[in-house]
Formats: C-alpha cells, sequence, structure tokens
C-alpha cells in the first residue's frame, strides 16, 4: 500500500512539473503586451514591449518580416535596455501600439543610443509601410527631428497596429527605445543640453586654464593633463552625439570613424600624463615598460582605426581602454605603497571616475533606478576625475616648491654656520 502511494505520489509530481514547464515555455513564446499610448503619456520605456528576429543573410524585406510575426522571439530583459554586443547581422524588432481613446494621439519614440549606424522604423498606414530613416550613417539634415539622439514623430490613429524596426550597426548593438509625449521629449532634450553643455564647458575651460598654466611654469604634467581633457571631452561629445548633432552634422563618415580614435587618443595621453604625473620612468624604470607598450599600441590603433573597419577598430579600442584602465591603477597603487604623497589625488580620481562608469552600466542593465544620479554618474565622474587630477598636480606642485624652500634655508643655514667658523678661526 505504501509502494502504492509513492508510485501515485511520484506520478503526480511527474505530471505537474510537466505542466509547469509547459506554461513557461508558453509564457516564454507568448507576444509580448501592447504599448498604451494615450494623453497622459509622459516617458515610457519600450522594451518589455520588444520582439526581435536576427536576419543572418541581411537581405530580409518588411514584406517578408510583415508576414513572419511568429517567427519573432520576445526579449527576455524585464528591465534596462537590450543589448547584442557587437553584431554583424541586421535585428529586427517587432512592437504593438494601441491608442484606447477616440482621437489621434501625437507621441515620440525615442533611440537613445546614438551611435547606432542605421534605423529603418516601418510604420504602418493602411496595408503598407512608410519607412522613417536614422543613424549616425546618414546626414543630420535627413533626421526626422534635429536632436543629438535619434528621434521619430508619429501621431497613433485609435486602435492597435504593429510597427518593425530594422537595426544595424558596426559596434555595440543596444536597443534603448523609449517612447514620450511631444512635450515631455522636449523638456527632457533642453535639460540634458545644458547639463551636457555645463559639463564639457567647465573640462574645456579646465584645460584651457592648465594650458596657461604650462606656458607660465613649464611642468609638463598640466601640458599632458591639458590634452588628455581635451581628448576625453571630444570622445565624450561623440559618445552622447553632441560632436555628430553641431561639430560635423553632415561629414557622418568622419563622425562614425573618429570614435574609436579619440578612444584611443585619451588611452595615449592618459597614460602619459600618470608617467609624468608619478614620475614612473624615475622611480620604477622597469615598470615603465608596460605603460609604454600600452601607448605604443595606442598610437599604432589611431591611424588604424581611420583606416579599418569600425567593427574591428570599435573592439580593439574598448579591449585597450580595460588594458589602460589596469595599468594605471597599478601605476597609482605601487606609487601610494611606497610612499609618493600625489599617488593619493590621482587614485581618487581613478576610483571616482570608474563609480561612474560602473553607475552608468549597472542603470543601462535595469539594476539600479533611474534617477540624476545615476543618468549622469559618467559625466560626473569625468568631470571629477579632472577636478582631482588638477587638485593632485597643483598639490605635486606646492610640494616641490615647499622641499624647494627647505633646500634653500637649510643652505642659508649651514652658510651662516660656515662664516661664524671662519670669523671665529680669525
Amino acid at each position: 500500500m505504501m509502494r502504492v502511494c509513492m508510485v501515485k505520489t511520484r506520478r503526480v509530481i511527474l505530471v505537474m512539473s510537466f505542466l509547469l514547464f509547459a506554461w513557461s515555455a508558453t509564457q516564454a513564446r507568448g507576444t509580448p503586451p501592447p504599448l498604451m499610448v494615450n494623453e497622459a503619456l509622459e516617458r515610457q520605456s519600450v522594451t518589455r514591449h520588444l520582439s526581435y528576429l536576427v536576419d543572418p543573410t541581411g537581405r530580409a524585406h518588411i514584406e517578408e518580416m510583415a508576414k513572419h510575426t511568429d517567427d519573432f522571439k520576445p526579449l527576455t530583459e524585464e528591465r534596462g535596455d537590450p543589448s547584442f554586443g557587437y553584431s554583424r547581422h541586421p535585428h529586427w524588432f517587432m512592437f504593438r501600439v494601441r491608442n484606447e481613446n477616440g482621437t489621434p494621439v501625437e507621441w515620440i519614440l525615442e533611440f537613445s543610443y546614438p551611435l547606432i549606424d542605421r534605423l529603418e522604423l516601418y510604420v504602418p498606414e493602411g496595408k503598407a509601410y512608410r519607412v522613417m530613416r536614422g543613424g549616425d550613417r546618414l546626414p543630420s539634415s535627413v533626421r526626422e527631428v534635429a536632436s543629438r539622439t535619434i528621434a521619430f514623430p508619429l501621431t497613433e490613429p485609435p486602435g492597435e497596429r504593429a510597427y518593425f524596426l530594422r537595426v544595424e550597426s558596426s559596434g555595440s548593438l543596444t536597443v534603448p527605445l523609449v517612447a514620450w509625449s511631444p512635450r515631455g521629449f522636449h523638456g527632457m532634450e533642453i535639460k540634458e543640453t545644458i547639463l551636457l553643455g555645463l559639463s564639457y564647458g567647465i573640462l574645456i575651460a579646465m584645460a584651457i586654464y592648465h594650458l596657461f598654466i604650462f606656458i607660465s611654469i613649464r611642468e609638463k604634467s598640466y601640458l599632458y593633463l591639458s590634452m588628455m581633457i581635451i581628448a576625453v571631452t571630444l570622445f565624450g561629445m561623440t559618445n552622447t552625439g553632441l560632436s555628430y548633432q553641431y561639430l560635423w552634422p553632415e561629414n557622418h563618415a568622419w563622425g562614425n570613424m573618429v570614435h574609436p580614435f579619440f578612444l584611443a587618443l585619451a588611452n595615449l595621453l592618459a597614460l602619459q600624463f600618470t608617467r609624468t604625473f608619478l614620475a614612473i620612468r624615475a622611480r620604477f624604470p622597469r615598470g615603465d615598460l608596460l605603460p609604454l607598450a600600452a601607448m605604443a599600441i595606442c598610437a599604432l590603433l589611431m591611424p588604424l582605426s581611420l583606416l579599418i573597419e569600425y567593427y574591428h577598430a570599435s573592439r580593439a579600442t574598448v579591449m585597450l581602454t580595460g588594458c589602460s584602465m589596469a595599468i594605471l591603477i597599478t601605476m597609482g597603487i605601487v606609487s601610494l605603497s611606497r610612499g609618493y604623497h600625489e599617488a593619493r589625488y590621482y587614485l581618487m580620481a581613478c576610483l571616482v571616475f570608474f563609480i561612474g562608469v560602473i553607475l552608468a552600466a549597472v542603470r543601462a542593465y535595469g539594476l539600479l533606478p533611474d534617477n540624476f544620479i545615476t543618468a549622469w554618474s559618467s559625466q560626473i565622474g569625468i568631470v571629477a576625475m579632472a577636478l582631482l587630477f588638477s587638485f593632485g598636480v597643483a598639490d605635486k606642485i606646492n610640494v616641490i616648491r615647499r622641499e624647494r624652500e627647505k633646500a634653500v634655508e637649510g643652505l642659508s643655514e649651514s652658510e651662516k654656520k660656515y662664516r661664524t667658523l671662519v670669523e671665529s678661526a680669525h
């Protein structure tokens, strides 16, 4: 009797496990809910409404995609922006939009990653589709909205429609889609432009200030710090889309190539600034070979990034940046462990920068809420890093000045003692 009960219990558990597995599989393949668009819309992420399909041939058309909607897979990300890393294949995305109002609703679909190569949004109109294009491979003048990001103004009629989005990029393929009301989008644009302009304005002012100090006292640390700040500013402006919008709006080919170029240049100048500021060559002759080797790779990669395919240049500079950061931190820790005073400011600057980058990355994956600190942590980290480096260089100069004054005072005291002895002898 006992054995029969155990057999029945096992069967029940097996049946329940099978049903649970089948239910989970059904949910995983289920259709994402439609995006609700109405007058109350302010800002809403589109991530959980997306399903996708990879086009390995790169030749699929909208008609083919529209006929195979069952092949689209829902995204597994519950929060954060979907990212597919480096992929050469175009990705198609589908999402449904529902307007339950009796009147049309105007809204804006924003693709907030400005470094994507090509975007094609297929807007349903009857049985056909109207194509809206964007991306950094197109001149700024052909964009639907004059913005540092990519935005599509849309009018949603009552009912439900299916949109398709084709995304292709030789860099990192990230899909941060946000639905906005027109008022909310333009308010966000004004606020972000002011904050970005303020942060880059501070950096440029600091670079000019340090350049003037270098001209006055000929301390090379100020020169390399000034050049590094300029390189970081140009890379940041390219990364946020401001350079595409204001510096070279019609030269899209150049705007696409300079992203890895500026990153390699920033790495080169950061390594040289570290060597000068921490006096690596004089203090650690053998350890100096490591940053010198990294600098040689940077110098080689800079012209190559303008010649080779962006896909390879981007991946190479990202890997190089990781190696450079490890070298910079190691040099700072070794200098601090041997009692060099200026290494404190140096490590604090690196730590603040890393914290900013990590917060931004964790926010992008949806593990932290979207607020002012997490949204602007990378920009805050860059400005704070430049300020702390400036304090460090100034402190180093003051220390050297005090040491020289002490040496002069010591020499003066020795001279007085010598004169006293000479006078006593006579």
